[in-house]
C-alpha cells in the first residue's frame, strides 16, 4: 500500500501502532505506543496519560500548558532517523529533520540532566528549576517521564551518556534514578549494585520499558522465569489475535473473570503473610505447613502518583505483548483478587509492611489499587504455582 491509501485507514492504522510502510526503510514496528482510546475513555484518564509539566517526544509536543518547562530544556547533540521510525508516523510528519533533531535533543538532555540532577541531589539544578517552574508543578516532572506516549528512545539516551560516562557508568545512574524514584522509601540506604546487572540485553526501548524490567526482575524464581516467558510468548497470539478487539470487549472478560481467595477468608484457613526480601514483583511465594500457611508477597510503596506510573506499565505491557509477560499487569490482577475491603489493607499488608503508603487512609490505598485496570489481562503461568498451592492449602482445611 502506498500513497494512494485512504488518509481515514492510514490514520487508524497508526494509532494501533501497524503503521502501513512508506518505504523499506520504515521500521515496522511502532516502538512508542500511543494509548489505545478504549483506555482514555474514563474521565480522570487525561491524568494518568497526559504529561502535566514537560513532554518529551512528539506525542505532546508544543502543547500550550507545557510551555513553561519546554523553555527550560537545553539543546546539546543530534538526533538520527531511528527515533522518528520509534513513533507512530503521523505524529513526526510536521517536523523536518532539523526540527525534529532539536526536538529530540533537547528532550533528552533535560531528561538526563533530571535524572543526575535527583540521583545526585544537586540542590542548586532543584532550586533552579522550582524557581522557573515553581514548587507544585515541579513535582510533576518525575511521573511525566514514566508516560507511555512521553517517551524518548533509550538508543538516544545512551548516545548522550556516552559523553559524560564511562561504559556502563551510565546505565547504573538511571538505573539508581529507577529504585529512588519509583520504590521510594523502600531503597533508602540501599543503593548497592547487584552483580552482573550492568548491562541489558536487549537494549530498552525507553526508560518505561527499563522501569518495567527493574521492577519484575528475576529474583529466587529465575529458572521458572525462562520457562514462563518462552509459554506466554507462544501462547499470547493463540489467545489475543486482536489487541484492540480484546481491549473492547474487556467488560465481557471482567464478568467471566475467575474468583479467588480474599485475604479474610485465606486468614480464615490458616494463611499468614509476610514482606519478601526483594521488591522484585515475582518474588511472590507460597508455604504449606501442617497448621498454617505462609504467602510471601513483595514490599510495594505506594503515594499519590503512583497510580499514574502503575496505569502506564500496564499500558505499554498490553502494547508491547508479546514481547514482555505481562508481569506487572499479573500482579496487581493478583493483588487485588486478594484485597477484597479496606479491612484487608488495614490488618495484613499495612501492618506486616507489604503495602508502605502515604496515602491516609486504607480507603485510599483500596481505591487506587481497584482504579488500576488491567483489563482481565494476566500471564497465568507466573503466578500458577502459588494460587495451586493456596488453593490446595485451602481445600485441605476445609475438610478438618
Amino acid at each position: 500500500m502506498g500513497s494512494n491509501t485512504p488518509m481515514e485507514l492510514r490514520s487508524i492504522r497508526d494509532e494501533e501502532g501497524m503503521p502501513i510502510i512508506k518505504n523499506r526503510y520504515q521500521r515496522q514496528k511502532v516502538l512508542i505506543a500511543k494509548v489505545p482510546q478504549v483506555m482514555r475513555l474514563k474521565k480522570r484518564s487525561m491524568h494518568y496519560y497526559n504529561p502535566m509539566t514537560i513532554s518529551f517526544g512528539p506525542y505532546h509536543h508544543g502543547k500550550p500548558e507545557l510551555q513553561a518547562a519546554e523553555k527550560a530544556q537545553k539543546l546539546w547533540h543530534e538526533a538520527n532517523a531511528y527515533a522518528r521510525s520509534c513513533y507512530v508516523i503521523d505524529s513526526t510528519g510536521q517536523y523536518d529533520d532539523e526540527k525534529f533533531a532539536m526536538m529530540m535533543l533537547q528532550d533528552g538532555c533535560f531528561c538526563l540532566y533530571m535524572i543526575e540532577t535527583l540521583v545526585r541531589m544537586r540542590e542548586e539544578n532543584l532550586r533552579m528549576i522550582c524557581g522557573h517552574l515553581g514548587f507544585l508543578t515541579s513535582g510533576f516532572i518525575f511521573p511525566d517521564m514514566f508516560l507511555l506516549e512521553n517517551q524518548l528512545p533509550f538508543s538516544l539516551l545512551q548516545v548522550l551518556l556516552s559523553f559524560n560516562y564511562q561504559e556502563n557508568e551510565g546505565l547504573r545512574i538511571i538505573k539508581k534514578f529507577l529504585k529512588r524514584g519509583f520504590s521510594g522509601k523502600l531503597w533508602i540506604g540501599d543503593d548497592k549494585e547487584e552483580a552482573g546487572d550492568e548491562n541489558e540485553h536487549p537494549v530498552p526501548v525507553h526508560l518505561l520499558d527499563l522501569l518495567q524490567r527493574e521492577i519484575s526482575r528475576c529474583g529466587f524464581q529465575n529458572d521458572q522465569c525462562s520457562r514462563f516467558s518462552n509459554i506466554w510468548k507462544s501462547n499470547w497470539r493463540r489467545y489475543h489475535q486482536d489487541l484492540t478487539d480484546y481491549l473492547e470487549s474487556f467488560h465481557l472478560a471482567n464478568k467471566l473473570k475467575e474468583s479467588f481467595r480474599s485475604i479474610t477468608e485465606l486468614k480464615a484457613r490458616g494463611i499468614h503473610f509476610k514482606p519478601s526480601k526483594s521488591v522484585s514483583l515475582r518474588d511472590v511465594d507460597f508455604k504449606s505447613h501442617y497448621v498454617y500457611g505462609m504467602l510471601t508477597l513483595p514490599p510495594t510503596y505506594l503515594y499519590y502518583q503512583s497510580q499514574i506510573f502503575y496505569t502506564n506499565l500496564v499500558a505499554f505491557e498490553l502494547f508491547s505483548a508479546p514481547y514482555n509477560d505481562s508481569a506487572v499487569t499479573t500482579y496487581i490482577s493478583f493483588l487485588n483478587s486478594l484485597i477484597d475491603n479496606a479491612e484487608d489493607v488495614l490488618k495484613e499488608l499495612r501492618s506486616k509492611r507489604i503495602l508502605i503508603d502515604d496515602l491516609g487512609s486504607d480507603e485510599e490505598v483500596l481505591k487506587m489499587s481497584k482504579e488500576i485496570a488491567t483489563y482481565s489481562t494476566k500471564n497465568t503461568e507466573i503466578y500458577q504455582v502459588v494460587r495451586d498451592g493456596i488453593e490446595n492449602h485451602y481445600e485441605s482445611k476445609m475438610k478438618t
